[in-house]
């Protein structure tokens, strides 16, 4: 039963008390000296109980009577085991060590069957969870109690409680002696029942609905208020409030860090002024009669189960939210969170879809939660093998829904999985029969292709949408296969012609460059030619011979013809020097434009390179598309995503666009030359025409149009010319 407990302080070692338990024996036949109310000797702890939850020395001796492991234990090692009595009662004591086996400092401890354990523990709540030097567990239950691995169970029990009052759950007992009109803990079904009657709180949630909220509880149902740091409390009817602050009494009046109202009280409940009422119950260091006038109420048809649960560390915190039906097991949060590890498909969504699911800690157990995006809410993931036990669980509040009991207020507040509404719808229409293979088959999809084992055909759930989605995914495809046929045409036939124009581009700039040089060398040939008839004008000039005697006609005509030789020769080198001036900047300007086209080049290459990559993306998209479509997963699916995908591809479009236009400008270029090599030779020539004199441009010319003549043929009628020119012939 879940009742309100004071959270504790930060629990100290005691480890080393097991050494001073040794120095002290309360429980052998020879008694203590000690006059405490724990004493063997102490009549109010001998006395027999009134009542069936008080813990007495009476019911641990009718307990270890019907305890079959005990008999079993003293059966097998009698010697660890004693007997004292009070001369009424007789009751068994444990060695608290067996290593001391020579009758000297042996100490003995009552021991505590296994169901009187947890009782135990919360009989001595306080001690436990709150130790001071004189009350804490080494004096007040290794002293005089023991069983096997007592002081893990303590730890178990302290660790418990701490973990619930930090997630907000209050599951520990604490026994409150104080109470002025009730000696029971206040449980939550409670102050359920407080909240039921209270008429005040009843006209406070009609006139601000927003500020209230519910909240379940086993089958306990609760009504919660939202407060200014947008957090939902625990709504404290008027007649258990004096009871919660004198059960609070402890972290009111003397405060700690740890143990105080805000971290103790108001992060669990809350009401109408309980700051107010707070202030005033410190001032007065109790209740004032304003407060004691709000008591009265009684406890209304409420049976306390007097069962007392056994202590596991593995129990949850917090059991089943709905009361179960039939023979349906209870769920718990800690089989929640193992059948959520095991599940497969739910560790696939969160990887698919890391976004939507997060965790939140319940206790000591990790719940795996996801939201959902219309509210903004996060719920417990229920795993697929629980499914129909959690639809059985809340059999009543779906077949019979009422406007507090229903699947938005109870089911839906709190857990989902995939496809909760239409297993929900299918769970009701059928009249709430799933058969149990359904649960136990994990294999399965849904409960909505599970409909031919129990004959009840059900239609899609929206078959305009499939046929929508099935002719996008087919226009998809075919668009992928138009894209792949597209870049094997441009691979084929635009990139490869591309790369052949830029080729024979190179081939006329080789060829051009040849022509230039040799013009250039004709150039040499025609400066070392000229300077030769320089020579023989000079000789000529100077020329006495004793043999003919010199006449002035003689001198005169052979002067004239020197000069003339020398002015020509002159004016011809002076064109020629301008000439290899032209084709030294031809032969740059060829070198530069070279350049560009191996650039060019390159960047056809990086076109044919991002064909291949965009092709490859769009088989992964297709193979993802074809795969959605089946319904089924492989290992390319699982760790890259179609989401990643899709920039990628966007940047390489881009790219492979940009490429494209840098290869087709090329290919304008050189296109000329594939259809006229030497037209197009010559309009590449023909564009330094500015820069360079008639005579270079015919020489260039020539040497394009009529490349198929010998060089020497060449030098040769260069020769035959100069020839000419230095006899006066036409």
């Amino acid at each position: 039963m879940y009742v309100i407990a004071e959270s504790g302080q930060d629990e100290p070692d005691y480890d080393r008390a097991r050494d001073d338990d040794e120095s002290s024996c309360s429980g052998s036949s020879e008694g203590s000296e000690t006059d405490s109310l724990l004493s063997f000797h102490s009549s109010d702890f001998w006395k027999d109980p009134k009542d069936e939850d008080e813990l007495s020395m009476a019911a641990i001796s009718k307990e270890q009577k019907r305890d079959r492991s005990l008999a079993k234990a003293l059966r097998r090692k009698p010697d660890i085991f004693s007997t004292t009595t009070n001369g009424d009662l007789t009751l068994i004591t444990m060695m608290q060590d067996e290593r001391a086996t020579d009758g000297r400092d042996v100490k003995f401890r009552v021991f505590i069957p296994s169901r009187l354990r947890l009782p135990l523990l919360r009989t001595y709540h306080d001690c436990l969870t709150s130790p001071t030097k004189e009350s804490n567990p080494a004096s007040m239950v290794y002293e005089y109690f023991t069983w096997d691995n007592i002081r893990l169970d303590v730890k178990n029990y302290i660790a418990r409680y701490r973990e619930c009052t930090e997630s907000g759950e209050t599951t520990m007992v604490m026994y409150e002696s104080g109470a002025d009109d009730d000696d029971k803990p206040i449980t939550l079904d409670i102050i359920a029942e407080e909240q039921s009657s209270d008429k005040d709180l009843e006209r406070m949630m009609v006139k601000a609905p927003s500020v209230f909220s519910t909240a379940t509880n086993g089958n306990i149902k609760l009504i919660t208020a939202r407060g200014k740091d947008k957090k939902y409390r625990i709504v404290i009817p008027k007649a258990l409030q004096p009871r919660v602050l004198t059960t609070y009494h402890n972290c009111l009046v003397n405060p700690t860090e740890e143990n105080n109202f805000e971290k103790v009280l108001y992060v669990h409940f809350t009401w109408n002024g309980i700051h107010k009422d707070v202030e005033m119950y410190v001032r007065n260091n109790g209740l004032t009669e304003e407060m004691r006038s709000r008591q009265g109420f009684s406890h209304r048809g409420r049976e306390d189960n007097t069962e007392q649960p056994t202590l596991r560390a593995q129990d949850s915190s917090s059991e089943l939210l709905e009361e179960a039906t039939g023979d349906v097991k209870p769920i718990g949060l800690d089989e929640i969170a193992r059948e959520q590890k095991k599940d497969t498909e739910l560790r696939q969504l969160k990887k698919e879809e890391p976004f939507v699911f997060s965790t939140v800690r319940y206790g000591n157990t990790l719940l795996t939660t996801a939201q959902n995006f219309r509210d903004n809410k996060y719920r417990i993931v229920i795993p697929r093998r629980l499914q129909q036990r959690m639809l059985e669980t809340y059999r009543d509040c779906l077949l019979n829904p009422t406007p507090d009991r229903n699947f938005d207020t109870l089911l839906y507040n709190h857990f989902t999985w995939n496809g909760i509404h239409d297993d929900v719808d299918y769970f009701v229409k059928s009249g709430g029969f799933v058969k149990d293979k359904h649960t136990i088959n994990s294999e399965v999809t849904s409960m909505r292709k599970r409909t031919e084992l129990v004959g009840d055909p059900v239609q899609p759930r929206n078959s305009t949408f499939d046929r929508k989605l099935q002719r996008l995914r087919i226009v998809f495809l075919l668009s992928c296969v138009a894209v792949i046929i597209c870049s094997i045409l441009f691979f084929e036939q635009g990139s490869d012609m591309v790369t052949k124009v830029v080729d024979a581009t190179r081939d006329v700039l080789v060829r051009v460059d040849h022509a230039v040089d040799s013009a250039l060398l004709a150039t040499d040939e025609y400066f070392d030619a000229q300077a030769t008839a320089q020579e023989t004008a000079a000789d000529i000039g100077s020329f006495n011979s004793s043999y003919c005697p010199q006449t002035q006609y003689v001198m005169n005509s052979t002067y004239t013809t020197a000069v003339d030789m020398r002015d020509t020769s002159l004016r011809i080198e002076h064109e020629l020097k301008g000439i290899k001036s032209d084709l030294q900047g031809a032969i740059d300007a060829i070198s530069g434009v070279n350049s560009a086209v191996d650039d060019f080049n390159s960047y056809a290459n990086l076109s044919k390179a991002m064909v291949v990559i965009v092709d490859m993306v769009v088989v992964y998209l297709m193979l993802s598309c074809i795969l959605a479509w089946a319904g089924e997963r492989n290992l390319i699916d699982k760790h890259i995503r179609t989401v990643y995908a899709v920039p990628l591809l966007l940047v390489v479009i881009i790219i492979f666009w940009i490429s494209s236009s840098a290869t087709l400008f090329v290919a304008i270029g050189g296109s000329d030359y594939c259809v006229a090599p030497d037209e197009s030779t010559l309009a590449f020539t023909t564009r330094f025409q500015n820069q360079m004199s008639p005579l270079s441009m015919k020489l260039v010319g020539y040497f394009v149009t009529v490349r198929h003549i010998s060089f020497d043929l060449f030098l040769l009628r260069t020769r035959m010319l100069i020839w000419r020119q230095f006899q006066g012939l036409p």
